[in-house]
């Protein structure tokens, strides 16, 4: 009786054999991914630019506005070399209050004998004393805003999203002495939580390195290594000529030298077309003054003699005509050249608009439009004498010549009259290629 009153009495589980219960997460939160962090957080991309050293603004639309085609667009000075420029928006969707988030990524340029590669370093706010993303208010007169200083609402709150921009600068014109094979910007977004669902006693915010880490899915932006020289871009109903970020434009009156950002583009959106393998004849005309650019060429300078070091040398083939059967239509129009007087006024009429038309272009200022400048022939005296041959009946033969920088890339022709301009495209894949001598 004794025996059985002890077991009665006494308690079955020992203390020290107790199992801890497992820790449970959040009923909402998604499975961890091969490198443990939970996959919670989308993005979406907002602009991208890849920039060019002769880009002269290298605009990114400014992530505190509120995404518009008519939203002015952040401006940085131009620098000698390329780089990318993000602006992300990225949305929680795990169950966790989460802080310090990183748009974590890097920027590659991947040539056939090396590659350029830097990590992106996400801006701060408040001259590099705030935070590194911007969250969203509509009632306020900056919609995106700094609240990293708010106490109740500096948490990345679930549903919430906030914003991210980076603009990074990344090698100079050394990458084009390599053959261009890639040209990719990979990113993600990671944050911490600052809530432990295992631990609810700890302390708020959590600065416990064990805590869920929370990430993205990572997004790669390819590009086409001739984006990086130069390709035929689509802006609307209309194409031009685009080398990274720069954007060359002819409007009808005048080439445009504007950027990608300025107007509101993104670098991995547009429609994008190679340059043609060979060159074209191109023409264009002044009324009856017809020009036609028949042949174009290029030398490095260990090809060519006397040429400065680095320097090229372009040459180009314009023909210059006049019609004069067309002109000689347009004066007469419906006088009666049988008519002394009208025959007359016909002859005088052709022979002063044969003048006016054949001194038209100053030859000496044919342009040469390049993804850096626009620049006059160096032989300009020897381009004035040959357009002294053109007449009613013969042609003006012009071999016009340009000493390029080693890096810029011919993209059409200039000629101009005094109220007029006409544009001729010469771009071909022939003028692509960098000599790395």
């Amino acid at each position: 009786m004794l025996l059985l009153a002890t077991l009665a009495c006494s308690d079955p589980t020992d203390p020290s054999e107790e199992v801890a219960p497992e820790p449970r997460p959040a009923a909402t939160e998604a499975p961890p991914t091969d490198d443990g962090a939970l996959l919670g957080i989308t993005l979406k991309v907002q602009d991208y630019q890849v920039f060019h050293p002769f880009s002269k603004t290298r605009a990114l639309h400014n992530p505190a506005k509120v995404i518009s085609t008519k939203a002015k667009k952040g401006m940085v000075k131009a620098k000698d070399s390329f780089g990318a420029g993000l602006v992300v928006d990225a949305t929680n969707n795990s169950p966790h209050l989460l802080r310090a988030p990183d748009l974590i990524g890097e920027f590659v340029m991947k040539g056939a004998h090396g590659t350029v590669r830097c990590e992106l370093d996400p801006r701060r706010y408040k001259n590099g004393r705030g935070d590194n993303h911007l969250s969203y208010d509509p009632t306020s007169k900056v919609p995106w805003r700094d609240e990293s200083k708010q106490t109740y609402e500096k948490p990345w709150r679930p549903g919430e999203t906030i914003r991210m921009s980076v603009r990074e600068d990344c090698g100079n014109f050394f990458v084009y002495d390599t053959e261009l094979q890639e040209i990719a910007t990979s990113f993600k977004v990671v944050a911490r939580s600052m809530l432990h669902p295992s631990n609810p006693e700890t302390t708020f915010p959590l600065n416990d390195p064990d805590a869920p880490l929370v990430r993205s899915d990572t997004i790669t932006l390819d590009l086409p290594p001739d984006a990086l020289v130069l390709q035929k871009v689509q802006l609307g109903e209309e194409w031009a000529f685009a080398a990274g970020d720069v954007v060359l434009r002819w409007d009808g009156s005048r080439i445009l030298r504007q950027t990608l950002g300025g107007l509101g583009h993104r670098a991995d959106t547009l429609s994008r077309t190679d340059l043609p393998s060979d060159f074209t004849e191109e023409a264009g005309s002044f009324q009856e003054l017809g020009f036609t650019v028949t042949e174009i060429s290029m030398r490095h300078w260990t090809d060519a003699e006397k040429t400065r070091k680095g320097r090229r040398d372009l040459s180009v083939g314009l023909t210059i005509g006049l019609d004069s059967a067309a002109l000689a239509t347009r004066i007469q129009g419906k006088m009666d050249g049988t008519n002394p007087k009208a025959a007359a006024a016909i002859k005088k009429g052709i022979s002063t608009e044969t003048k006016r038309l054949t001194s038209l272009v100053p030859c000496n200022r044919i342009s040469l439009v390049t993804t850096k400048r626009e620049l006059h022939p160096s032989n300009g005296t020897e381009a004035i004498k040959a357009c002294a041959q053109l007449s009613a009946d013969a042609d003006a033969e012009l071999q016009l010549q340009y000493s390029l920088d080693r890096y810029e890339i011919p993209v059409g022709m200039i000629l101009r009259s005094r109220t007029r301009q006409a544009f001729l495209p010469v771009a071909h894949q022939g003028l692509l290629s960098f000599d790395p001598r």
